[in-house]
């Protein structure tokens, strides 16, 4: 997201829309044409059609469906950007997943939308990514946190815990009991309850407190 391309300041922006849903297209291309600085955009049904015109003649902002009939919008990203066929590529799609997030973005998108029907919520994240300031939907967002801190959260080499187990553990040493760390990991409390007993046994301990001493442990060992 940071880094993205930003579309200079011209008379219109040029918006293509790649969605097999003709009233979703209908009525984002109805809106996007009334709001001042858009030009009327573009629409295509499928990946084929949008990647060879683009390709020909590049958009400003390309919307991306990812679920798209034959050739995935994510294959569609990834030709998009290879052929340069619009300066800002935005999946736009009802999936909020990690591993679709993840692989939107590895396909080349600049951002992450979550089809809503309040069509000014789109305008304005096209506005705020057509001036290189990030274009993701809260709910994708909150993955990319999550994403952020387990990478942050990864045992240490010796120790013998998988890395939810780990997560599981930090939260405990912050201070949080089961309830809390299963509202703050998303989990399940009886998941919770599976990885303390994990913990406890894999560290070789019989309580939480003796479990996070452990983890103070690990951490200190872990460092240079």
């Amino acid at each position: 997201m940071c880094g993205s391309p930003v579309v200079p300041e011209a008379a219109s922006v040029h918006v293509a829309i790649i969605d097999d849903q003709a009233l979703l297209l209908e009525s984002v291309a109805q809106y996007l044409s009334g709001c001042p600085g858009f030009a009327p955009p573009r629409t295509f049904s499928t990946a084929a059609a949008a990647v060879a015109e683009l390709s020909r003649q590049p958009a400003d902002i390309a919307l991306v469906d990812l679920h798209l009939p034959g050739e995935s919008g994510i294959d569609c990203l990834a030709q998009l950007k290879a052929r340069r066929g619009a300066t800002l590529l935005v999946a736009h799609t009802v999936a909020d997943d990690e591993e679709t997030l993840a692989r939107a973005f590895a396909a080349g998108a600049h951002g992450y939308l979550i089809k809503s029907p309040r069509l000014e919520d789109l305008h304005q994240a096209l506005q705020q990514l057509r001036i290189g300031q990030p274009a993701v939907s809260p709910q994708a967002l909150r993955h990319i946190v999550r994403s952020f801190r387990k990478a942050t959260t990864a045992p240490p080499e010796h120790a013998d815990l998988s890395q939810a187990e780990w997560r599981v553990l930090s939260e405990t040493a912050a201070g949080y009991d089961c309830g809390a760390v299963a509202g703050r990991l998303d989990l399940a409390l009886a998941t919770v309850y599976v990885h303390n007993r994990n913990i406890f046994r894999k560290l070789k301990v019989n309580n939480r407190l003796a479990a996070v001493a452990r983890y103070h442990e690990l951490l200190a060992h872990s460092r240079p």
